[in-house]
């Protein structure tokens, strides 16, 4: 599969073919999406940053002491999305996310989705870690 797709400025990276696609898929799940969005790959690993991505409403939760009931919703609707986030990378590498894992801090309005790829063909390190079922 072709990550990179021409636009006018020519090839979009798969960063950031990732990071618009889990910044819209934020926007349309939580009502909102991050304000910051970092992606890194490296090797068998896509790690996603984002910043600023609770809601009005999640935000007066957290200030007034409901931090964890915030993260605990957040969490769940972020596995809930699990097959979105990895086909979404999938689609921007080419590659079969093979693991996913996710996290938020409520009270830093952050949130994390890490993803290990299968590895490439021809890939052979034997050290590589096995990561089990994909949503875990």
């Amino acid at each position: 599969m072709d990550s990179q797709r021409p636009t006018r400025e020519g090839p979009v990276s798969p960063s950031v073919t990732i990071s618009n696609s889990i910044v819209r898929l934020y926007r349309t799940h939580f009502g909102r999406g991050p304000t910051k969005t970092r992606v890194i790959l490296q090797g068998d690993l896509v790690a996603v940053l984002l910043e600023d991505v609770l809601t009005t409403a999640e935000r007066t939760l957290v200030e007034s002491g409901h931090s964890q009931q915030v993260s605990t919703q957040r969490t769940l609707l972020q596995y809930a999305l699990a097959d979105q986030f990895a086909s979404a990378v999938e689609e921007a590498t080419g590659r079969t996310v093979r693991m996913f894992v996710s996290g938020v801090n409520a009270e830093a309005s952050s949130a994390s989705e890490l993803f290990a790829l299968e590895p490439e063909p021809g890939d052979d390190d034997s050290s590589r870690f096995d990561g089990g079922p994909r949503n875990g």
